[in-house]
């Protein structure tokens, strides 16, 4: 195909590929002023939806901690395994959103869960996935876009529902929405299919080193030792350490001695083996990382808090369904500013990053104080923009911080997936322990 064909086969599928990664929870949030009139949790169902998603993250660590190197080998496996679950997700939810086990949306927050490990993980394996592109900095600014259009798509979907109006009754039911989210999702995963069988495979950044891409098959414990000693100085050293300390302790014991110098080598050798596992990390990511951050844990602390944006007589459906959609669609219109004037934006991109993280913690901060009653509650008109340009900060900060990543090797944008996801589970606990409180 030509190079202008293949460009734009990267841009859709990459796309698409990256809606299927939180649409699913994007749904339940944009489905969550209907579902929070109709479950037995009421208006504490969206910070209970947030905190249950949260625990997906314990995937991601382990993927970036444990396995990283695994992990970029085996990324097409990886997708195939969330694209799976999701759909399974969907499905049960079609059949089963409504079950209720004493006093508890059982099926709803499980499968709260179960989309959390599918968004959460995506964010360390979906963009490395990209990062391995021939079109690297094309697929995964496509991608970006493809994840902050979830929170479009599942409210373009709600409100033709009937959500937006408030609509009595609803022109189709949530199984029905859930379905219909099914069929989104299953174009997702067409899309993977696509770049699997049309797209040149994908390819290891350059600048990626042999000892990471090697990773996990080379078995640091398989080295000989020396007598007497470790294989390496880092060995040397720790052996010397130990023995130093067991001579310390006033053992004359030889044996203890010894003892201590085999913990010494152990520890230093599985030091190494972390290591290894560990992608790369690279010192020009600390200013986007320290703001992915910020930004995350003040974007995912706040769904919890929405609500108490507006004054009681103002919590309708209609007003909640315009609030969530100003929270979960307008991350996509700063993500997709970033390809404008690149240069410029890179330039100055610590500038960028310090305006982004002040203008999200200042409207945090008011949403904190108008949870705890310290500030007055906003009309919806005033209320709504507010929350619009709290998002776009937000998509804007986590699109340019993953694009600087990519830039510098496939490994940290692993460490921007983590790093992303860290600050998301901190917000979400916080808002999850002020709402219950």
């Amino acid at each position: 195909m030509s190079p202008e064909t293949e460009r734009t086969l990267v841009c859709v599928t990459y796309y698409l590929s990256g809606l299927g990664s939180w649409l699913i929870v994007s749904g339940l949030f944009a489905e969550g002023g209907y579902l929070a009139l109709h479950t037995p949790e009421g208006l504490t169902l969206f910070a209970k939806l947030d905190f249950i998603i949260q625990f997906g993250n314990i995937a991601p660590a382990a993927i970036v901690l444990l396995a990283s190197s695994w992990a970029r080998h085996n990324s097409s496996l990886l997708v195939c395994g969330l694209l799976g679950l999701a759909l399974t997700t969907l499905l049960v939810l079609t059949q089963a959103w409504s079950v209720t086990v004493g006093g508890t949306s059982v099926i709803l927050l499980g499968s709260a869960a179960a989309a959390g490990v599918v968004g959460t993980t995506s964010m360390v394996v979906l963009f490395p996935w990209a990062a391995q592109s021939p079109h690297s900095a094309l697929a995964v600014g496509s991608l970006s876009a493809g994840v902050g259009s979830c929170g479009v798509a599942t409210h373009l979907l709600s409100g033709f529902q009937g959500l937006a109006l408030g609509r009595t009754p609803l022109l189709f039911s949530a199984s029905t929405y859930f379905a219909l989210l099914g069929s989104i999702q299953l174009l997702s995963t067409a899309a993977f299919i696509t770049i699997l069988v049309k797209l040149p495979p994908a390819v290891y950044s350059s600048s990626e080193s042999y000892q990471q891409l090697a990773g996990d098959d080379e078995d640091e414990f398989s080295r000989p030792s020396l007598v007497g000693g470790a294989d390496t100085a880092e060995g040397s050293a720790a052996d010397g350490m130990g023995i130093a300390a067991a001579a310390a302790d006033g053992a004359g014991d030889v044996t203890a001695c010894a003892t201590k110098a085999s913990w010494g080598r152990g520890a230093a050798r599985l030091m190494r083996a972390t290591r290894a596992k560990m992608p790369a990390y690279s010192s020009e990511c600390n200013v986007p990382f320290v703001a992915i951050f910020i930004s995350c844990f003040t974007e995912f602390a706040t769904p919890g808090l929405l609500p108490y944006l507006f004054a009681p007589e103002n919590r309708t459906t209609s007003r909640l369904f315009a609030l969530t959609s100003g929270y979960l669609c307008s991350s996509v219109f700063g993500r997709v500013v970033t390809v404008v004037n690149g240069k410029w934006q890179r330039a100055n991109a610590s500038l960028l990053f310090g305006i982004g993280v002040i203008v999200q913690t200042a409207i945090f901060i008011y949403l904190l104080g108008a949870t705890h009653g310290a500030v007055p509650p906003l009309p919806p008109q005033l209320a709504v923009p507010l929350v619009v340009l709290f998002s776009f900060a937000h998509g804007f900060i986590v699109t340019s911080t993953f694009q600087v990543a990519a830039c510098s090797s496939v490994g940290c944008t692993q460490w921007a997936g983590l790093v992303n996801q860290a600050g998301c589970l901190t917000g979400s606990v916080l808002t999850f322990l002020l709402v219950q409180g």
